[in-house]
Order: structure tokens, then sequence, then C-alpha cells
């Protein structure tokens, strides 16, 4: 590995190749984020009412891929 990606892979806290595996399997439980319920709620709510809803995002690759989903 080149020592410039070592190093800013460091900084960002990662410490073993487990840490870079971006499989589904490592991603948390959306119960676990916060306001996960409370946003799914407000929205669920909004569709029954019918009223309109705004989606903002950036984007750059992953704005545009969480836009869309």
């Amino acid at each position: 590995m080149h020592p410039l990606l070592a190093r800013l892979l460091a900084a960002s806290g990662v410490s073993t190749a487990q840490d870079l595996d971006d499989g589904l399997g490592h991603l948390i439980s959306p119960d676990r984020m916060k306001g996960t319920a409370q946003a799914a709620q407000l929205l669920a709510d909004a569709i029954e009412a019918k009223q309109r809803i705004v989606v903002v995002a950036d984007y750059d690759c992953d704005g545009a891929t969480a836009c869309a989903v």
C-alpha cells in the first residue's frame, strides 16, 4: 500500500482490512440510526395526507444515489 494512502486511512480510523469491507453485512441496522423511526412516521403521515414531499440532495456520487433511493 502506498504510504500516503496508509496515512490517510489511519487518520480516518481504519486499523484493519475488515474496516474497509463495505459489504451489506457490515452496515448498521436502521433502528440504530437516530431519528429513523420518527422520519419514517413523518413520511408515512405525509403520504397518507397526500402532502407534497420535497427531496433535497447533493449530486456527488453518494448524494445522487441516496436521492434516487
